[in-house]
This record gives C-alpha cells, sequence and structure tokens, in this order.
C-alpha cells in the first residue's frame, strides 16, 4: 500500500495530520521552504515534531525546496544538519547542487526529488537516481497511463498529488508572479496572480484558477499504478481542513467508506473538484442546485496511539515487574498476599493497560500473576508510567544522529 503523505503548516497541523492516520507529514522551516507565506517550524518546533511523530510511527519530510543563493549555501547546510541530527526521516530537494552537497555531508539521507524539478518521463526519474535520489515527486500534469508507464521501468520510488489546490502552470515552472509582482514562486513567495480575476475577450471570471484535485473516487486506480506515495497539499490550510482529508483518504485506503460530503464542505475553490490530469482534460457541470454551503463543524480530532506489546510478571513477597518491548522495569513496592480482597488478574492487566497521555496502545502478551495477591494501584500506575516514560526516551534517542 502506498504511503500516504499530509502537509502542515503549523504544529497543530502536523499533529491533526499524524492522528487521522499520516503515514508521514511534509513541512517547512521559516526559510528555504515553498510556502513561505505558512505558520512554518523554527527548528526547536521542528525537533518537538519529529519526536512526536515518532513515538507514533509516523516519518517527518523537511521541505527544503527553494532555490538559493551562493551566499545562502552555509546556512542551508547547517539547516540541514540540524534536521538530519534531529532524526528527520528525509529532505524534499528542488536544487541538485544542494542534493550533491548533502550526499557529500550526510551521505545516508534520503532524499526526494520536487515537483518543482519537473520530473515527467522513465529517463528523468532515472536520472535522479543517479544523482542520490530515492523517490520522485512527479510533475501533476501526467496521466494515468503515463505514470505506470513510469513505474514500470524505474527502480526507485514515485509519489503524486491526490489532493487540493492544482496549478496553471506547468509544475515548477511558473514564472508569472516572480514576471507581474517581483515574487519567485521558486523563492516560495508565489502572490498567486493565476487565482484572481481576468477579462478575456469580453468573458469576465476566474479564468486561470484550476477546480482543487480530488480523487477519492479513484484512488484505487491511483494505488495500482505502482506510486509509492500518495501526496495532499495544503501547508496553509487549518488543522480541521488538514485532519478531515487525511482521514478521508486513510478510510479509503483502508477499504471503509471516506466521509466525501465532509471533505468537500470543509474547503473547494468554485463550489466542486476535479480529477485533475488524470484523465486528461475534463469539464464538470453540476448535478444538482448549488447553494452556499453550511459551516462546518468542529473537527474533533482522536490522538494517534502505536501499538506495542509487553509482559507483566508479580509475584507475591516480590516487587511486580513489566516489560513494554525491551524496556523492562520493577517497582520499589513488593506484592503482598491479600489478606481480604485480592485484585484479579483482569484488575491488574486493567490497570497496566491505561496508557492515558502516552503515545502508546499497549497488548501484553505474557502475563505470571500470584492468585490472591495485593499492590496498590497507585503502585501499579507508577510502574506503568516508568517504563512508558523510559519507552519514549529510547525511541526518540533512536532517532538521533550523529554527523562528522
Amino acid at each position: 500500500m502506498p504511503e500516504l503523505l499530509s502537509p502542515a503548516g503549523d504544529f497543530a497541523s502536523a499533529k491533526a495530520a499524524i492522528n487521522a492516520g499520516a503515514d508521514a507529514v511534509y513541512l517547512g522551516g521559516k526559510s528555504f521552504s515553498a510556502r513561505s507565506f505558512a505558520q512554518n517550524f523554527t527548528e526547536e518546533e521542528l525537533d518537538d515534531i519529529i519526536n512526536y511523530a515518532a513515538l507514533r510511527n509516523v516519518k517527518i519530510y523537511i521541505a527544503i525546496n527553494t532555490l538559493y543563493s551562493n551566499e545562502e549555501i552555509p546556512r542551508v547546510l547547517e539547516f540541514a544538519t540540524n534536521m538530519y541530527k534531529s532524526g528527520a526521516s528525509a529532505f524534499i530537494l528542488q536544487d541538485i547542487g544542494l542534493a550533491s552537497l548533502l550526499k557529500d555531508h550526510l551521505p545516508e539521507i534520503e532524499l526526494h526529488a520536487s515537483t518543482q524539478m519537473t520530473i515527467h518521463s522513465a529517463n528523468g526519474v532515472k536520472y535522479m537516481e543517479q544523482l542520490g535520489f530515492s523517490r520522485v515527486i512527479l510533475s501533476r500534469e501526467l496521466s494515468l497511463p503515463e505514470i505506470k508507464k513510469i513505474n514500470k521501468s524505474v527502480n526507485i520510488g514515485t509519489e503524486v498529488f491526490v489532493h487540493g489546490a492544482m496549478c496553471v502552470s506547468y509544475s515548477g515552472q511558473c514564472l508569472m508572479s516572480s514576471l507581474l509582482g517581483g515574487r519567485s514562486g521558486n523563492r516560495g513567495k508565489c502572490a498567486q496572480p493565476c487565482r484572481l480575476p481576468y477579462t478575456m475577450q469580453e468573458t469576465k471570471g476566474y479564468l486561470l484558477s484550476p477546480k482543487d484535485m480530488m480523487t477519492l473516487e479513484i484512488l484505487d486506480e491511483i494505488t495500482e499504478s505502482g506510486v509509492s506515495a500518495l501526496k495532499i497539499e495544503g501547508r496553509m490550510k487549518s488543522p480541521e481542513y488538514v485532519y478531515t482529508v487525511t482521514k478521508a483518504y486513510r478510510d479509503k485506503l483502508d477499504g471503509h467508506k471516506p466521509d466525501i460530503e465532509a471533505v468537500k464542505q470543509i474547503f473547494n475553490r468554485g463550489g466542486g473538484f476535479s480529477t485533475g490530469y488524470y484523465y486528461g482534460n475534463i469539464e464538470i457541470q453540476a448535478n444538482k442546485e448549488l447553494s452556499k454551503p453550511n459551516p462546518s463543524p468542529k473537527t474533533k480530532i482522536a490522538e494517534k496511539k502505536r501499538n506495542i506489546t509487553g509482559e507483566i510478571k508479580i509475584k507475591i513477597n516480590q516487587p511486580a515487574k513489566i516489560k513494554l518491548e525491551n524496556i523492562s522495569k520493577e517497582s520499589p513496592v513488593k506484592a503482598e498476599k491479600a489478606i481480604s480482597a485480592p485484585m484479579s488478574r483482569e484488575e491488574i492487566v486493567t490497570q497496566l493497560s491505561k496508557t492515558g497521555n502516552s503515545p502508546f496502545k499497549v497488548s501484553y502478551k505474557k502475563i505470571d500473576i500470584d492468585e490472591g495477591i495485593f499492590i496498590s494501584k497507585q503502585a501499579l500506575n507508577q510502574l506503568r508510567r516508568d517504563a512508558t516514560e523510559a519507552l519514549e526516551a529510547q525511541i526518540i534517542a533512536e532517532i538521533k544522529r550523529k554527523t562528522k
């Protein structure tokens, strides 16, 4: 199954994406990101969200996908090095010069070729592989047959956009904002002039603004094309938008019925969606009366848990012990033989399964508890907290890296 990749422009959106079921989240720092008008993250915030994601088995990809001046290269390398040490899973790049530098300095890092690079053929994907990329985000203008043809003849992963805003221009090649307003899309500062109204031969309207893409109804076909990842656009969207859209695509991938109406309500441009270029150019006609949508309700975001396994050993006159994955802890309090009200096995297991605000959901596979035993709930709670906190610390430590 392809990876589901969701956007985040702030910490709340990142948490929304993770808890809605994203396998990975892409985001940017305060500089060098193609969405400089998003709130974006400080390096400290990026470290926090990398930790939060790692505890829940979710990857974080850092977008460093603008073009840079020579004077900026040392700062770009410093930022990339800090994110590598923090545990970022991959970098999304547009500039092949930076790719070469990163491969020299951080040879183990995973690089993804941005859609800004306009890769639209098998030869292009193969060239990116030679340059050290492990994934290519294909141009949005490709049809399903073209994507299938590419995937049959390449060795690295491909990623495609499945939902969100469509650019009127050829992927990565728009200079309209630069020429009209001096704000370059390749520097993350697109003024989106294509979203403005224009007049052409007495026809007035938003003539350059395409509808947003939604592919829930054809997602099975896209999945079968051989792509490695499905990307949702929207680093400037709200946490509610990110959660609603991500959950719909997660549900679809998992074989459940997605809430398409919720997706339509949360945001759409011009009253409808298209399937982009997957079937070529498409005309859309309304099949029901259009009306102003009701305000979308406040979305409740569920907290994602990481499934872990554990063991319990509680013997009379011995310290209570639990093991979570490979973390073993024992209580300073010894279990006692109950005088009047022994604790049942189920009661103890239930108490040790209440993982509360931790990112874990535990299933105990091996349980060894004496009959007629007593130990306080307070001692059991502390034992569980000690084990979960130690496991959190270990998982986070494992993603941190050192550099020369």
